[in-house]
């Protein structure tokens, strides 16, 4: 189900409008204010209303809307692809005439301010419908790859991809952008050190993006950005490297079990830490084990 906080509210009676869904899926694991999901619509009418929260849409299918909102209507030919994008609080009505496939990112406004904190208090944002931005469309096509696979990446590179496509619709569709700049530098040797203790004192759980930018004292945009040009690797891939180092030194303990480790390396499944551990590393943690026991 959709995070309950996001809804379509109708103009004329404030209630909740229903959504005409025929399949829906969603992905695990995201942080509160941040939905993704993958939807087929029936055909239907929206009347004048809106959004709670941000929403932007990849088209998956052809098909054709129109737009209504203040000053303008807005026919599109809804070629896969293609995507659409409503702020919060903005006053639309939408109608299709087909079934309608779309796999759509929503954010509440305050992660938006939280993400970009100390820049901006609020970011505005214009409508969109019908465009092209294929950078934003290959970041929501890999979540829904991502959880079409059953999430094997974890929450961690959910919420970062996520991340990405949030600084993408600031960049192209915030009616004042704000300043984040590009961080310079590395991190403060101090804060290196601080961020990646924490790290290595919490891979038998998750740790979200807000936890690191807190640890180092940044916004999430920043931290991602200094963390990369610090280590070389974004914090999604360090930690599941630091995760399998830890692994490989549980491993060499025959006391342990494998269900045992995987807990203690963060992952509640363990076909899931198998699959992060041989993508690392080439093999099975069982085939690794028994090459190091001769």
């Amino acid at each position: 189900m959709p995070h309950p906080e996001m809804a379509r509210i109708d103009s004329r009676s404030g209630e909740v409008h229903p959504v005409p869904v025929i399949s829906s899926a969603v992905l695990a694991g995201l942080p509160s204010g941040v939905s993704f999901q993958h939807t087929t619509l029936s055909p239907g009418q929206w009347p004048e209303g809106h959004l709670t929260w941000h929403s932007v849409a990849v088209h998956r299918n052809q098909t054709k809307e129109s737009y209504v909102w203040p000053g303008a209507r807005r026919p599109v030919s809804g070629t896969p692809g293609l995507l659409d994008f409503i702020p919060a609080q903005f006053p639309f009505s939408v109608g299709w005439t087909e079934p309608f496939e779309v796999i759509s990112l929503s954010i509440s406004p305050d992660f938006v301010s939280e993400f970009v904190q100390p820049a901006s208090p609020c970011v505005e944002f214009r409508p969109d419908a019908g465009f092209a931005d294929p950078l934003l469309a290959h970041l929501l096509l890999n979540l829904d790859s991502e959880m079409n696979a059953g999430n094997p990446s974890g929450a961690l590179y959910a919420e970062s991809i996520s991340a990405a496509a949030i600084a993408q619709l600031i960049r192209t569709h915030a009616c004042a952008p704000p300043r984040l700049g590009v961080p310079k530098g590395r991190l403060p040797r101090n804060r290196l050190a601080r961020i990646v203790e924490y790290i290595d004192a919490n891979l038998h759980r998750h740790v979200s993006l807000a936890e690191l930018a807190g640890v180092v004292e940044m916004n999430v945009f920043h931290m991602l950005r200094t963390f990369k040009t610090t280590l070389g690797v974004p914090p999604h891939r360090y930690i599941l490297h630091r995760r399998v180092e830890r692994a490989k030194s549980l491993l060499r303990d025959p006391a342990l079990t494998l269900s045992e480790i995987t807990f203690r390396c963060g992952y509640a499944e363990q076909s899931s830490f198998t699959r992060a551990f041989q993508k690392v590393t080439g093999a099975a943690p069982g085939t690794y084990r028994n090459s190091i026991a001769r």
